[in-house]
């Protein structure tokens, strides 16, 4: 089923991104992130990635980087 998941990702992805939009992906599995940032990564799309795990500051910046993004 990941496998799945993480093909139609790397699938629809770069072609919701060439339309312009922004993208959210959310699983409560952090080793399926890890899977997806790195196709993200060998996709060459920029991602930020927030766990349980990133501290609090930094939590906020990239929520305010992802609505600045949003408004362009």
């Amino acid at each position: 089923m990941e496998a799945a998941k993480l093909e139609w990702i790397q699938e629809k992805v770069p072609e919701m991104i060439a339309q312009g939009r922004t993208i959210l992906i959310f699983s409560q599995f952090t080793g399926m992130l890890d899977l997806i940032g790195a196709a993200m990564v060998e996709l060459r799309i920029p991602l930020m990635k927030l766990t349980g795990e990133t501290p609090e500051g930094k939590r906020g910046r990239w929520c305010g980087a992802s609505r600045r993004a949003r408004r362009r």
